[in-house]
């Protein structure tokens, strides 16, 4: 779907109040959050991010989260589908929770793909958008009052409003980028040594993994799980040629879990194994 072809059809729109949540939500339309007032912690689908006030969640079905504060924080959320391919449904779904991470969930309709707007088809959570809170109360209002039209012109409002947190997520994205693809690549050659994971690099920075991932991607041409394996293959091809060192315990150094991963890994990259490659370029000090 692209972006043009949406008409938000919104099914619930309150102002709450949210403690810590016991189990993980899981719900079967799309969600905007907007915080009032308050912080904390949200985890969107295994992933930590911290919120404050002026914060915006968006996300689709099927998203996985719980809120973690504090104290009670307050905010705005939105209930919605992207199209009004089921506007006949006017009540709010109920909401699924979950006893474990990964219970199996049924009866959630499959999310959007975008194809324009990408940044849609994974949670995207921003910070400082306060500047949103007019518009966003005029959904509100326009919900509250049932006036003519009201559910077009909200429609039409809660639109805007997706479009000006996409603007904001891209000027992110392209203003920040370089300082936060520093960040990383700096945090990977710092900690190469260690179990790094996408969602250990994103929580550095703030991002969500998927998102990060992406950026990452069209700037190094490679993932940053790739990235990872390709430094400590280059950090093990200076210990093979200047060290006496054995295969195990440069795997090792390098922070590969065993032999042969890091064996398969330096074949990946180099067309030959470690022990040819020291065979070849090995120099004695």
């Amino acid at each position: 779907m692209r972006l043009a072809e949406t008409a938000p059809f919104i099914r619930y729109s309150f102002k709450i109040t949210m403690k810590t949540q016991e189990s993980l939500s899981v719900s079967r339309d799309c969600r905007l959050f907007y915080i009032i007032k308050g912080k904390g912690t949200v985890c969107v689908n295994g992933v930590a991010r911290k919120v404050s006030e002026g914060t915006v969640m968006l996300w689709q079905q099927g998203t996985r989260y719980k809120f973690i504060c504090p104290d009670i924080i307050e905010i705005i959320s939105i209930n919605f589908d992207y199209t009004c391919d089921n506007s006949d449904r006017v009540m709010p779904y109920q909401m699924i929770y979950l006893k474990n991470e990964n219970d199996c969930v049924d009866g959630v309709p499959e999310p959007i793909v975008f194809e324009d707007s990408r940044q849609l088809n994974e949670p995207l959570i921003l910070p400082d958008c306060s500047y949103l809170l007019d518009k966003i109360n005029k959904v509100l209002y326009e919900r509250m009052s049932q006036q003519m039209y009201y559910a077009e012109r909200s429609s039409a409002l809660f639109k805007e409003c997706i479009i000006d947190l996409l603007r904001k997520a891209t000027e992110i994205s392209g203003e920040s980028a370089r300082d936060i693809l520093e960040t990383v690549v700096r945090y990977i050659h710092d900690n190469y040594k260690k179990n790094i994971t996408n969602a250990t690099i994103a929580a550095l920075v703030n991002y969500h993994p998927y998102y990060l991932n992406r950026i990452f991607l069209a700037a190094k041409g490679m993932t940053m799980h790739r990235y990872v394996i390709n430094y400590r293959i280059t950090i093990s091809e200076h210990l093979l040629i200047s060290t006496d060192n054995s295969i195990t315990d440069i795997a090792e150094t390098v922070g590969f879990a065993n032999p042969l991963s890091f064996t398969s890994s330096f074949k990946k990259k180099n067309g030959i194994s470690p022990s040819e490659f020291r065979r070849k370029y090995y120099k004695s000090l």
